[in-house]
């Protein structure tokens, strides 16, 4: 007989990502509401022996807390990472609509566009490389 994990309220759930992928888009919503009770880490799929990495954003939307990458390779999934949580003690909150779901026990809305306003800033190396009064030399 199938019985709902409750308790204890702590436990971190451990799923691949294959499984969790398997259940999207069917099950967005239960995964979401599921999350707000315990706690669920995705691990990569076995099949990933060049250490590469999976897609962070795809679990961190459907509620899942922790994404395992593998810290070998520095490719987009870490550097999603790094930008997601930088200058953080780790961790971050959920988007405001999970967490008010969380709370209140609405339903989830789906496929809600929202407007995001950004500054982008960025140093560019080229001109700091040559100054604007002379020529880049070659050397040969």
């Amino acid at each position: 007989m199938y019985k709902d994990i409750t308790d204890p309220a702590n436990i971190l759930i451990n799923i691949s990502e294959s499984a969790c992928m398997d259940l999207l888009p069917a099950s967005l919503a239960g995964l979401i509401s599921h999350s707000s009770n315990h706690l669920r880490r995705i691990f990569p799929k076995g099949t990933r022996v060049d250490s590469s990495n999976l897609d962070p954003l795809v679990f961190w939307r459907n509620g899942s807390q922790i994404a395992s990458l593998n810290w070998q390779v520095y490719d987009t999934g870490m550097q999603l990472n790094e930008a997601m949580f930088v200058g953080s003690p780790g961790w971050v909150p959920k988007p405001r609509e999970m967490r008010q779901k969380m709370i209140s026990g609405t339903s989830l809305k789906e496929n809600v566009k929202q407007r995001l306003v950004v500054d982008i800033v960025g140093v560019s190396s080229c001109k700091s490389c040559f100054p604007t009064s002379s020529k880049p030399r070659l050397n040969r």
